[in-house]
């Protein structure tokens, strides 16, 4: 089921998918989360962090703290101001791609991954950063605005 959301008429649509948090754990507000494709529990509804060579099960982004089996919404399409982004320790442009990291709640550019990242051309772009982030001098994470386009 899909929820769409407008809070005016000159705002922008969100649209939400139902789901349930099977991670075992909490999943913060901010966080990636992806459907979950492990064992029998492939149903288009249950959803987990990012897990490593599943990232194109890519769903969205929590838009508030979920306890494991808590059954909430997701934001799978527009703006969110509160995503959990990977600081860098380069500049990181407005309008920068932004990828989900595998064992990860948090996202990153893609530029940020492609220097490290051997398959590079496996990244699921689900969406991009708003504004423009400056260096740091250590790699932590924060949040910031984001467009998501999970779809």
């Amino acid at each position: 089921m899909a929820l769409f959301k407008r809070l005016a008429p000159e705002a922008a649509e969100q649209v939400y998918m139902i789901g349930r948090n099977i991670e075992g754990g909490s999943i913060p507000m901010g966080a990636m989360v992806q459907l979950s494709g492990g064992n029998s529990d492939v149903s288009g509804y249950d959803f987990v962090q990012p897990n490593t060579n599943q990232l194109w099960a890519f769903r969205g982004v929590a838009p508030q703290a979920f306890d494991d089996q808590e059954v909430g919404m997701v934001l799978v399409h527009g703006y969110f101001a509160s995503g959990i982004v990977r600081r860098e320790t380069v500049t990181v442009p407005s309008a920068a791609p932004i990828v989900p990291i595998a064992g990860q709640n948090f996202m990153a550019s893609v530029a940020s991954t492609t220097a490290s990242s051997v398959d590079v051309t496996q990244q699921p772009i689900v969406g991009f950063l708003i504004g423009t982030q400056a260096s740091s001098s250590a790699t932590a994470t924060f949040q910031a605005g984001v467009f998501i386009r999970g779809l």
